[in-house]
C-alpha cells in the first residue's frame, strides 16, 4: 500500500495510461465514427436537404454530449470517493 501511495504521490501514476492503454484502437475507433457520421450526413441531405440535416444533426450530437458528459460526471464522482476511502483507511492504520 505504502508504495502505491508514494507513487501517486510522486506524481509517477498517469491515470489515462492504466484506463486507456490501447490508444491506436481508440484513434482507429475515432476514425470509423467519422466515417459513419459522414454517410449519416449525406444521408440525411439527401432525404431532408441541407438546412434540416444540420439542424437534425445537431441535435444528435447535443443530446450525445449531455449523455457523455453525465456518464464522465458519474466516473468521476465515483473515482473520489474510492479516493477518499483510500484515504480514510491510510488514516485509520496509523
Amino acid at each position: 500500500m505504502d508504495d502505491i501511495l508514494r507513487t501517486i504521490y510522486m506524481g509517477n501514476l498517469i491515470p489515462m495510461d492504466h484506463v486507456c492503454p490501447n490508444r491506436e484502437l481508440i484513434k482507429k475507433d475515432s476514425e470509423m465514427l467519422d466515417e459513419m457520421h459522414q454517410k449519416i450526413i449525406e444521408a440525411l441531405i439527401e432525404k431532408y436537404g441541407e438546412k434540416e440535416a444540420k439542424d437534425i444533426d445537431d441535435a444528435f450530437i447535443s443530446a450525445g454530449s449531455g449523455v457523455t458528459n453525465e456518464e464522465m460526471y458519474c466516473f468521476f464522482k465515483q473515482g473520489f470517493y474510492i479516493g477518499y476511502d483510500i484515504a480514510m483507511a491510510v488514516m485509520k492504520r496509523e
